[in-house]
């Protein structure tokens, strides 16, 4: 099949020798709504700070933050569990995505955010005992 500019399709299209591993076809509808899990193995000792920044990023969108600071929240919580599925996490990313995590979810722990809802202070909470428990960022 050859595509020229300005063809339309309404359905999937692939090319000659395309597979169809690791894709996700949608057609025919306003919105689409994508979600891809991604499961790493974790260093040594960052076990439960990963369970606890999982459940944050699944509990972050009623967590009652404006959408900046979720934006920037989900950020920093991804690049953590990015950073701890290393061998050898980088010290630096954690310490500078751990400081702006915890200066985000510290309102939450303490019930100080309108809006949130009910339990978020408890998932919140977890997540900063969990990133103050990490010693060699500094605690």
């Amino acid at each position: 099949m050859i595509i020229e500019e300005g063809d339309t399709f309404n359905g999937p299209v692939f090319g000659e020798g395309a597979t169809v591993e690791n894709t996700v076809i949608a057609w025919d509808h306003a919105q689409v709504r994508q979600t891809t899990y991604r499961s790493a193995e974790v260093a040594p000792g960052y076990e439960d700070l990963a369970r606890s920044l999982t459940r944050v990023l699944e509990h972050l969108p009623s967590s009652g933050l404006d959408t900046e600071e979720n934006e920037d929240a989900a950020h920093s919580a991804t690049e953590i569990l990015e950073e701890v599925a290393q061998d050898e996490p980088n010290q630096g990313r954690l310490r500078r995505a751990r400081r702006s995590l915890l200066q985000i979810l510290s309102p939450i722990s303490r019930g100080a955010v309108s809006g949130a809802e009910a339990g978020a202070h408890t998932w919140a909470q977890e997540a900063v005992e969990q990133l103050s428990k990490l010693p060699q960022l500094g605690g």
